[in-house]
């Protein structure tokens, strides 16, 4: 059998290792076709839906053997895959091949080869996706269904109720970690707001930490929310966010008891450092941290806040890879989180950029 294997080369070492951890067939051969791109040919079939960290896709393929303009060829291929009652959408990735015709041409030429023979594309909404990898060893056709399809899981940006990128993060991470049902959650590193306004929309009650200031009016929405801001001054806020919020100074929050207040999300316009945390007097059912330091200082944090969790209380962090040194930043940070958590995981989410989402249970 063969398969292509979709691993970012920056976590090369981690996908392989996960890979060969599951293949037990010793005849097995591993090649690169190009950057990210591997063919993996083994007797022993491996499942498309597997629970990855580091390997971003797995396709079956079958090779054919013809060039890339034997469309007729190529078309035969896909059709074996094909069922005229379900709807299907092409894509085509040239992997290392000089040919006139762009990928996307590729992808229409079929489409509507195909189209006229009865089959039914659908580019939206596809249950099908029809892989064709053109590289220089061979043209490599597969296929799988859409909630298997490469970045199925990836959120996509919308127009709507969208303050950063950072809360697509989110959003992946609570889905393949399977993280629901939170009540309260503290969100450490919250500007401008994106991990919060998930949580919001999630009916979760949010403590958010940061000097900074949040997108209040995207925060608030329709309203309806109730907002409590603690802040040495009322100065940094516009006049919206002053009349639709309220604003405690900064000195009242150790004597106010924050868990029999009333609100949606209250934010501490303080940086961490200046909070006594113990003192807050609240429990959260999880912790959130998305902060842009050493992942060893992320993970000293998560353990300083620790105790804020409720029994069974999660973490989820983000890893920030600030050198080349990858294992060892993945390393330390788990070295130090083990002293306060269990079952820790990773995951290269397709949101992530230049780090890794990091899931933890309190021991």
């Amino acid at each position: 059998m063969k398969y292509i294997i979709i691993i970012d080369e920056k976590f090369f070492d981690f996908g392989k290792a996960e890979l060969d951890s599951i293949i037990t067939d010793n005849t097995s051969k591993f090649m690169k076709l190009a950057n990210r791109f591997f063919l993996l040919e083994c007797n022993q079939n491996i499942p498309s839906n597997h629970k990855f960290s580091f390997i971003e896709g797995i396709v079956p393929v079958e090779k054919i053997d013809c060039n890339i303009n034997d469309y007729e060829k190529i078309t035969e291929a896909i059709k074996s895959m094909l069922n005229k009652n379900k709807s299907f959408k092409i894509e085509a990735l040239n992997l290392n091949v000089h040919n006139e015709h762009s990928a996307k041409d590729i992808e229409v030429k079929l489409g509507t080869i195909l189209e006229s023979q009865g089959y039914s594309v659908d580019l939206k909404n596809p249950l099908l996706n029809v892989y064709l990898f053109l590289s220089k060893p061979g043209i490599f056709v597969g296929s799988l269904p859409s909630s298997d399809s490469i970045n199925a899981n990836q959120f996509r940006f919308s127009k709507k109720s969208t303050i950063s990128r950072a809360q697509f993060k989110l959003e992946e991470a609570l889905n393949f970690f399977k993280i629901n049902n939170l009540k309260t959650v503290i969100d450490i590193g919250a500007a401008p707001g994106g991990w919060s306004l998930v949580m919001l929309s999630r009916g979760a009650k949010v403590i958010a930490v940061d000097n900074a200031l949040l997108n209040y009016k995207e925060l608030l929405g329709s309203g309806s929310k109730k907002f409590i801001i603690f802040s040495d001054s009322d100065e940094p806020f516009d006049n919206y966010t002053k009349e639709h919020t309220k604003i405690i100074p900064i000195k009242s929050l150790y004597s106010l008891n924050l868990s029999d207040m009333d609100f949606d999300l209250c934010h501490i316009k303080e940086g961490i450092e200046k909070i006594d945390f113990e003192k807050l007097n609240i429990k959260v059912d999880a912790l959130l941290i998305d902060m842009n330091i050493a992942p060893v200082k992320s993970a000293e944090e998560a353990c300083k806040l620790s105790k804020m969790l409720n029994d069974n209380g999660l973490l989820l962090m983000t890893v920030k890879l600030v050198d080349d040194n990858i294992n060892k930043n993945i390393k330390d940070a788990e070295d130090v989180l083990a002293g306060c958590y269990k079952h820790i995981e990773l995951k290269r989410l397709p949101h992530n950029r230049k780090e890794i989402t990091l899931f933890a249970k309190l021991k």
